[in-house]
């Protein structure tokens, strides 16, 4: 069970930040929000929307799998006071091999997306970024993933697979490319990558 965690967002048409917690997310709530329904909202748009790699993956079905093997996981969402969940992340609860330091170990990052009202190159409100707009959402998710890591004891170790135009992103919040095959999936490579534990503690403050 994951406790409910305070943080804040920025609010894109009032340019401010907004109160909202991160969450455990169940079925119920994945279903209902995520799973379908936060693609069909007016304001986006449908073509563009159906380029995204994420366009029918489902939440509730995520598993991960390492090497075969099912791994314990926490599917958590950020969620802003009106009750609406502006991005979620699948993160195991145990480590796996450190590919940056030999005999330590990592959590895995397996999903992190911002809903798709918050991706403005998918809106088609022009100018008008609509009334839920939040700005930060991953970043957040990403720094409670390395409070979790370091909880269990791994120091703030992430690992993760980048989708190509993200790679940078990544490298931004402290992400460093691991050397190692990228994963082909479904026709996209997605690049290892690794949060080293001296740069988890910048994460943090950040």
């Amino acid at each position: 069970m994951i406790e409910p965690v305070k943080t804040k967002l920025w609010f894109a048409p009032d340019r401010t930040y907004h109160e909202a917690e991160i969450i455990e997310l169940n079925d119920e709530l994945m279903a209902r929000q995520l799973d379908g329904p936060w693609w069909l909202e007016e304001w986006i748009d449908e073509d563009l929307a159906a380029q995204e790699i994420d366009r029918h993956w489902s939440w509730s079905d995520c598993v991960v799998e390492v090497e075969g093997k099912e791994m314990r996981s926490a599917k958590v969402g950020v969620r802003t006071m009106d009750g609406m969940v502006q991005g979620g992340m699948v993160i195991t609860l145990k480590g796996i091999a450190s590919r940056l330091a030999p005999g330590d170990q990592a959590l895995l990052v397996e999903w992190l997306f911002t809903a798709p009202r918050n991706r403005p190159y998918l809106r088609n409100d022009g100018e008008d970024a609509g009334t839920r707009w939040y700005g930060g959402v991953g970043h957040t998710l990403l720094r409670w993933g390395a409070a979790l890591s370091v909880a269990n004891g791994y120091d703030g170790r992430m690992r993760l697979d980048a989708s190509p135009d993200f790679v940078e992103w990544y490298a931004n919040r402290g992400f460093v490319v691991v050397d190692e095959q990228g994963v082909n999936h479904e026709g996209v490579l997605y690049t290892p990558m690794e949060l080293p534990a001296e740069r988890a503690g910048e994460l943090l403050e950040s």
